[in-house]
């Protein structure tokens, strides 16, 4: 994974796919998600940026959409299922 630290981005496109941006600073930016590599995020600041998904991570959200929409109940819950599984810190293992 490239490690990224301490940088500044102002009003830049990054493909965040397969990076650690360490203390870095996004304003005005475009930050895109492609679900190709793992991506790490510590103490960053965003000023007015956007995030994108892209590729296998938008079939993924569209994916999901489908469930909650054209399953019933069964899907709504495996989509809410996944959300809450989402908000809980990550076990220390």
């Amino acid at each position: 994974m490239l490690e990224i630290t301490d940088a500044t981005f102002d009003g830049t496109t990054e493909n965040i796919d397969g990076k650690k941006y360490m203390r870095c600073t996004f304003t005005n930016c475009v930050l895109v998600f492609s679900g190709t590599a793992p991506v790490a995020l510590v103490d960053c600041v965003f000023k007015a940026s956007r995030w994108e998904f892209a590729g296998a991570a938008a079939t993924t959200l569209s994916f999901l959409r489908a469930l909650y929409h054209g399953v019933g109940e069964g899907g709504q819950k495996l989509v809410e299922g996944t959300f809450e599984s989402i908000r809980r810190p990550p076990s220390a293992e």
